[in-house]
């Protein structure tokens, strides 16, 4: 999931693009042509056609180039993009996952069986699948949000997994995945009160940036 950067920057939350254009970059696409690229207004995006077949309509991205080569019918009802259920990572064996994983995190088993492995966070969870066979993952990867960052860094340095070079907290588990942490507090995304409640993280809070992002969206705390 690395390297978005449009308004959305998955690694730290929005950001303003400088200049005329904006650009997105994501793991499995890029598009960087994008002409006349409209200004932020109101959290918003005002509606203009890139050469691309990009469209910006209040703070949507959608592509209008579908396969069928045609744009959707006026009046076409499609569903909302609301968040993740869960991410499902391809393990080796799920014992072996388990105990890595816990030399690194704090976290609880919705449960398991000798395939599969359900790793509890909250409202969400991570489903780990025995037998990936695949090489390891390059720029794919997932961002694994915690409650301290730092001390994920010093359990890294302890058990001697390797940090990869740039200005993220990225490492690769021993099967190939690659997993991004991030802090609670630097990024939009918020765990609804009730969840934090029952996770004992009520202490947790969003640092400035991440308020003025919300804020930006209509999504402040109360």
């Amino acid at each position: 999931m690395n390297g978005l950067d449009l308004v959305m920057d998955q690694h730290g939350g929005s950001r303003r693009p400088s200049g005329e254009q904006f650009r997105l970059a994501t793991t499995t696409a890029k598009l960087d042509r994008f002409a006349d690229a409209a200004p932020l207004r109101n959290s918003a995006l005002e509606l203009r056609r890139a050469e691309d077949g990009i469209v910006f309509e209040q703070g949507h991205l959608t592509h209008d180039a579908l396969k069928s080569g045609e744009p959707p019918m006026p009046g076409t009802v499609r569903a909302r993009a609301v968040g993740f259920n869960h991410v499902a990572l391809e393990v080796g064996d799920i014992e072996e996952a388990l105990s890595f994983y816990a030399r690194i995190f704090e976290f609880e088993l919705r449960g398991k069986s000798e395939d599969m492995a359900f790793i509890d966070l909250g409202d969400q969870f991570i489903a780990l699948q025995k037998g990936r066979r695949q090489s390891r993952d390059e720029n794919r990867h997932f961002g694994l949000v915690v409650d301290d960052k730092d001390a994920v860094r010093r359990a890294l340095a302890e058990v001697g997994i390797e940090v990869l070079p740039g200005p993220f907290l990225d490492f690769y588990d021993p099967w190939g995945n690659r997993v991004e942490v991030v802090g609670y507090e630097n990024i939009q995304f918020s765990k609804a009160p009730n969840v934090l409640r029952g996770m004992g993280l009520m202490h947790l809070s969003k640092n400035a940036q991440a308020l003025k992002e919300l804020a930006a969206k209509g999504m402040a705390p109360p």
